[in-house]
Protein backbone atom coordinates (compact mmCIF):
# COMPACT_ATOMS: atom_id res chain seq x y z
CA UNK A 1 0.00 0.00 0.00
CA UNK A 2 1.08 3.42 -1.12
CA UNK A 3 2.24 5.76 2.03
CA UNK A 4 1.05 9.22 0.97
CA UNK A 5 2.64 11.88 1.93
CA UNK A 6 0.00 14.70 0.89
CA UNK A 7 -4.14 14.32 0.35
CA UNK A 8 -5.75 16.62 -1.70
CA UNK A 9 -9.39 16.50 -3.27
CA UNK A 10 -11.11 18.92 -5.91
CA UNK A 11 -14.82 18.61 -7.33
CA UNK A 12 -15.52 18.36 -11.19
CA UNK A 13 -18.82 20.47 -11.48
CA UNK A 14 -20.99 19.45 -14.46
CA UNK A 15 -23.50 21.66 -15.16
CA UNK A 16 -25.61 20.74 -18.37
CA UNK A 17 -23.01 19.29 -21.07
CA UNK A 18 -20.16 21.32 -19.82
CA UNK A 19 -17.30 21.30 -17.09
CA UNK A 20 -16.14 24.42 -14.77
CA UNK A 21 -12.97 24.97 -14.64
CA UNK A 22 -10.67 27.29 -12.91
CA UNK A 23 -7.40 28.83 -14.56
CA UNK A 24 -4.69 29.38 -11.70
CA UNK A 25 -2.85 32.42 -11.41
CA UNK A 26 0.46 32.64 -13.54
CA UNK A 27 2.65 32.98 -10.45
CA UNK A 28 0.88 29.93 -8.62
CA UNK A 29 2.27 26.09 -9.08
CA UNK A 30 1.28 25.03 -12.31
CA UNK A 31 0.58 28.70 -12.88
CA UNK A 32 -1.93 29.09 -16.28
CA UNK A 33 -3.53 25.62 -16.27
CA UNK A 34 -7.39 25.02 -16.23
CA UNK A 35 -7.91 23.23 -13.01
CA UNK A 36 -10.45 21.98 -10.54
CA UNK A 37 -11.79 23.74 -7.48
CA UNK A 38 -9.75 22.01 -4.43
CA UNK A 39 -6.83 21.69 -2.57
CA UNK A 40 -5.03 19.66 0.82
CA UNK A 41 -6.95 18.14 3.38
CA UNK A 42 -6.96 19.46 6.82
CA UNK A 43 -6.28 17.06 9.66
CA UNK A 44 -9.08 15.12 10.16
CA UNK A 45 -10.97 15.70 7.23
CA UNK A 46 -12.58 13.41 4.89
CA UNK A 47 -11.55 14.20 1.09
CA UNK A 48 -15.53 15.51 0.16
CA UNK A 49 -15.38 17.94 3.53
CA UNK A 50 -11.97 19.03 2.02
CA UNK A 51 -13.42 19.15 -1.72
CA UNK A 52 -16.06 21.59 -0.15
CA UNK A 53 -14.44 23.99 1.87
CA UNK A 54 -11.63 24.67 -0.77
CA UNK A 55 -14.70 24.85 -2.85
CA UNK A 56 -15.93 27.56 -0.69
CA UNK A 57 -12.47 29.53 -0.49
CA UNK A 58 -12.14 29.39 -3.85
CA UNK A 59 -15.52 29.99 -5.46
CA UNK A 60 -17.39 32.18 -2.79
CA UNK A 61 -20.25 30.18 -1.84
CA UNK A 62 -20.68 26.94 -3.90
CA UNK A 63 -23.91 25.92 -6.02
CA UNK A 64 -25.90 23.63 -4.94
CA UNK A 65 -24.79 20.03 -6.61
CA UNK A 66 -25.29 16.13 -6.42
CA UNK A 67 -21.88 13.72 -6.06
CA UNK A 68 -22.38 10.98 -8.81
CA UNK A 69 -18.74 9.33 -8.33
CA UNK A 70 -15.37 9.86 -6.61
CA UNK A 71 -12.13 9.31 -9.08
CA UNK A 72 -8.56 8.75 -7.22
CA UNK A 73 -6.03 10.09 -9.36
CA UNK A 74 -2.10 9.49 -8.44
CA UNK A 75 0.14 11.01 -10.66
CA UNK A 76 3.25 8.62 -11.25
CA UNK A 77 6.51 9.16 -9.11
CA UNK A 78 4.32 11.54 -6.78
CA UNK A 79 3.13 10.48 -2.97
CA UNK A 80 0.41 12.78 -3.46
CA UNK A 81 -3.33 11.28 -4.23
CA UNK A 82 -5.83 13.55 -5.46
CA UNK A 83 -9.88 12.24 -4.85
CA UNK A 84 -12.05 14.06 -7.71
CA UNK A 85 -15.62 14.36 -6.83
CA UNK A 86 -17.64 14.24 -9.99
CA UNK A 87 -20.98 16.28 -9.46
CA UNK A 88 -23.31 17.31 -11.06
CA UNK A 89 -24.91 20.44 -10.52
CA UNK A 90 -28.23 21.95 -12.39
CA UNK A 91 -28.39 23.58 -16.16
CA UNK A 92 -29.60 26.72 -14.88
CA UNK A 93 -26.24 27.36 -13.01
CA UNK A 94 -24.20 28.47 -15.67
CA UNK A 95 -26.71 31.72 -16.27
CA UNK A 96 -27.43 32.12 -12.32
CA UNK A 97 -24.06 31.79 -10.28
CA UNK A 98 -21.37 33.73 -10.43
CA UNK A 99 -18.29 32.69 -8.84
CA UNK A 100 -15.98 35.11 -6.54
CA UNK A 101 -12.68 33.90 -7.41
CA UNK A 102 -10.15 33.79 -4.80
CA UNK A 103 -6.52 35.01 -5.26
CA UNK A 104 -5.26 31.73 -6.43
CA UNK A 105 -7.19 32.04 -9.68
CA UNK A 106 -7.67 34.45 -12.32
CA UNK A 107 -10.45 33.36 -14.53
CA UNK A 108 -13.27 30.46 -14.52
CA UNK A 109 -14.98 28.88 -17.72
CA UNK A 110 -17.90 26.46 -18.67
CA UNK A 111 -15.90 24.04 -21.42
CA UNK A 112 -17.03 21.44 -22.95
CA UNK A 113 -15.70 18.12 -22.85
CA UNK A 114 -14.35 18.21 -26.58
CA UNK A 115 -11.92 21.47 -25.28
CA UNK A 116 -10.57 19.46 -22.50
CA UNK A 117 -9.60 17.22 -24.92
CA UNK A 118 -8.59 19.57 -27.93
CA UNK A 119 -6.07 21.21 -24.95
CA UNK A 120 -4.26 18.73 -22.75
CA UNK A 121 -0.98 21.03 -22.44
CA UNK A 122 -3.02 23.84 -21.06
CA UNK A 123 -4.66 21.47 -18.31
CA UNK A 124 -3.41 21.06 -14.93
CA UNK A 125 -1.77 17.97 -14.45
CA UNK A 126 -4.67 16.17 -12.39
CA UNK A 127 -7.13 17.10 -15.16
CA UNK A 128 -5.02 15.64 -17.63
CA UNK A 129 -4.32 12.52 -16.07
CA UNK A 130 -7.52 12.10 -15.31
CA UNK A 131 -8.96 12.67 -18.52
CA UNK A 132 -6.51 10.14 -20.09
CA UNK A 133 -8.27 7.22 -18.21
CA UNK A 134 -11.01 5.56 -20.17
CA UNK A 135 -13.09 4.71 -17.39
CA UNK A 136 -13.29 7.83 -15.94
CA UNK A 137 -13.83 9.65 -19.38
CA UNK A 138 -17.07 7.05 -19.61
CA UNK A 139 -18.15 8.11 -16.29
CA UNK A 140 -17.25 11.85 -17.11
CA UNK A 141 -19.25 11.07 -20.79
CA UNK A 142 -22.81 9.63 -18.83
CA UNK A 143 -22.49 12.79 -15.99
CA UNK A 144 -22.13 15.17 -19.41
CA UNK A 145 -25.74 13.71 -20.42
CA UNK A 146 -24.67 11.04 -22.89
CA UNK A 147 -21.57 12.64 -24.44
CA UNK A 148 -19.50 9.85 -25.89
CA UNK A 149 -15.98 10.85 -25.23
CA UNK A 150 -13.00 10.03 -27.62
CA UNK A 151 -10.04 9.00 -25.92
CA UNK A 152 -7.64 12.27 -25.84
CA UNK A 153 -4.31 12.11 -27.72
CA UNK A 154 -2.48 14.14 -25.67
CA UNK A 155 1.12 16.21 -27.27
CA UNK A 156 2.96 15.80 -23.68
CA UNK A 157 1.20 12.32 -22.26
CA UNK A 158 0.67 12.55 -18.26
CA UNK A 159 1.13 9.37 -16.63
CA UNK A 160 -0.51 8.30 -13.37
CA UNK A 161 -3.22 5.91 -12.50
CA UNK A 162 -7.43 6.68 -11.77
CA UNK A 163 -9.83 4.64 -9.96
CA UNK A 164 -13.16 5.17 -9.71
CA UNK A 165 -16.16 4.39 -7.79
CA UNK A 166 -20.20 5.45 -7.25
CA UNK A 167 -21.32 7.87 -5.40
CA UNK A 168 -23.24 5.87 -2.17
CA UNK A 169 -26.73 6.98 -1.96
Amino acid sequence: MAKWTKRSAGLLIISGRKLLLLRRRKRAPNGGTWGLPGGQLDRRETPLEAACREGDEELGKLPAFEVLARLKVQRRNLTKRYDVFLCEASRSVRERWHPELSKEHDDFAWVRLEWCLGHPDELHPVVAVLLQDPKALAAIGRALEGVDPVPPRAARPMTGTVAWSRASS
